[in-house]
């Protein structure tokens, strides 16, 4: 410029300048890259190259041993991908593959490989192709770990899968016993001569309904022992004239509600 004086005073100040400004870059750079580092780190990722002539990773991020348990030579080898694939997961994942790249498609897809422990990796692989001269040449893409999320998902739906399930159980003893209330009241009605004698009588079958509900409920509703049903149907003003001896007889749900009801007639 021609307002440059050649005292060196001005040249000092735009080299201070200059330094300043490459110091300010270096020390941004140096943010993002460290930001980046501690993205990859907690997001447990692959980054990868793949070459389509030798069928084999020519790049893996130094994640991958700790991901899959294999080392970084290990993932070079040919065939690796297709080797390690989940045999559940292996045809669909390569015709997946096979068809976008054939038709020229950058794609995202899941699937699982199995680690080197033998155990199983669910991965989110998002793949870009890499053309030359109009040719698609190589991949290039990342592995994300998603089994964390996989895992929960699978829980989530067995979990959701049990609670239509019991709701299904639970329609279907609700119904149940609305059909043995309604022909208990029948049998009740027409074999009682007045409403008072009518309660009493619907009154005990119902609490020898529930007594049976609440011993099958403690047994998970899988069975019930003809003693311990025995000795709760017995009302407590008749136990000191009753004696209940036998062998160990267990009874399934529908066996201990006919039963139950049995004994409330007989005592």
């Amino acid at each position: 410029s021609h307002n440059i004086h050649f005292d060196g005073r001005q040249a000092r100040i735009v080299v201070a300048r200059d330094i300043t400004d490459r110091v300010r870059i270096s020390r941004a750079l140096r943010e993002s890259e460290e930001r980046y580092r501690r993205l990859v780190e907690n997001v447990r990722l692959i980054a990868w190259e793949f070459d389509r002539a030798t069928k084999s990773f020519t790049f893996v991020s130094s994640q991958a041993p700790d991901i899959l348990g294999y080392s970084l030579a290990t993932w070079r080898e040919p065939e690796f991908w297709f080797r390690h694939l989940h045999p559940d997961d292996r045809e669909r994942a390569t015709a997946y593959g096979r068809a976008h790249i054939e038709r020229g498609e950058d794609h995202e897809f899941e699937y699982r490989m199995i680690a080197a422990d033998g155990s199983t990796v669910w991965l989110r692989d998002l793949t870009t192709l890499v053309r030359e001269n109009g040719h698609i040449k190589s991949l290039r893409g990342v592995f994300v770990d998603i089994t964390e999320q996989k895992t929960a998902q699978s829980a989530l739906q067995r979990s959701s899968d049990l609670q239509r399930l019991l709701l299904s159980e639970l329609d279907h003893r609700v119904r149940n016993n609305l059909a043995s209330l309604s022909a208990l009241i029948d049998i009740s009605a027409r074999s009682q001569a007045n409403v008072t004698e009518f309660a009493r009588s619907i009154q005990g079958r119902l609490l020898a309904m529930a007594t049976v509900h609440g011993l099958l409920s403690r047994g998970h509703w899988k069975s019930v022992s003809l003693d311990d049903l025995a000795r709760s149907i017995v009302p407590d003003d008749l136990r000191s004239s009753v004696s209940i001896d036998g062998p160990q007889v267990m009874l399934v749900p529908q066996q201990a509600t006919a039963m139950g009801m049995l004994l409330q007639e007989l005592v």
